[in-house]
Formats: C-alpha cells, structure tokens, sequence
C-alpha cells in the first residue's frame, strides 16, 4: 500500500500547463489514478481530500466535481482516513520541527505509523524525508 497525495488528484483533473512538464504530470497523475481505479491499494486523508476540494471548487463546474469526488469515494481501493485532533498535532510539531507543510507532515505521521515507506506525489519535499520514498509515475 502507498500514501497517495493531493497534488496526483489536482494534477489528473486539473487542466495541465501547456508545457511539456504540466503535461507529463498529468499523464503521470492519470496513471497513478488508472492503476488504483484497477485494484492498486493506497490511502489518503480526509484533509487531503479536502485539500483536493478547496482548490478545484472555484476552478471547475459542480456537476464535474460531484463526478470527481464521487469516483474517488466509491473507490474501494482507495482507504480515507479520518484525522483527530492528536495526530493533527502531531503533525503541526514534525512540520515545525522539519521545515514542511502540515499537509505533507501528516502524510508522514500517518504513513510512518502505518509503516509505509511509499508515497505518489509530485511535491519534492518528500525527498527530504528519511524513510520515505516519492514516486511519480
């Protein structure tokens, strides 16, 4: 099982850059996508799907979000962890102490507690995370 990240869900649903970089993390985010939507386990968060939520709600039609998280709720390859205010916190200190997003902390937290060592993410702070592996493709 891997940690799968906000930023592979923004990317797959997301208009890519007209560049050769913004188009190949599209692909490489619909792939991630297409392996779990065909059986491959990950996890995420509700904070990160959350994350997902903030951002595409101003950017994209309701009806193509309702579709969007609809797909990804249904999934059942795909685990949603609930978060509590214990492991937020945790999170909040191992960012402070890291000098990292919260967000990605709690990935962190929450994948070291499962021992989990693999992440899908487009965001190269993971590389400076010991244990951890980032995966882009």
């Amino acid at each position: 099982m891997k940690f799968i990240d906000a930023n592979v869900f923004l990317y797959a649903f997301l208009s890519a850059k007209a560049t050769p970089d913004g188009k190949k993390l599209k692909e490489s985010a619909k792939s991630i996508l297409y392996r779990v939507q065909k059986g491959e386990e990950v996890f995420t968060t509700v904070v990160h799907l959350s994350e997902v939520a903030n951002i595409i709600e101003d950017k994209v039609p309701f009806d193509q979000q309702r579709h969007f998280f609809e797909s990804i709720i249904s999934n059942v390859s795909l685990e949603i962890k609930e978060i509590n205010k214990e492991t937020y916190s945790l999170a909040i200190e191992y960012a402070m102490d890291n000098a990292m997003g919260v967000n990605d902390a709690l990935a962190v937290i929450l994948m070291q507690k499962e021992n989990i060592n693999e992440i899908y993410s487009f965001d190269s702070d993971f590389d400076e995370v010991n244990g951890v592996s980032r995966i882009t493709e």
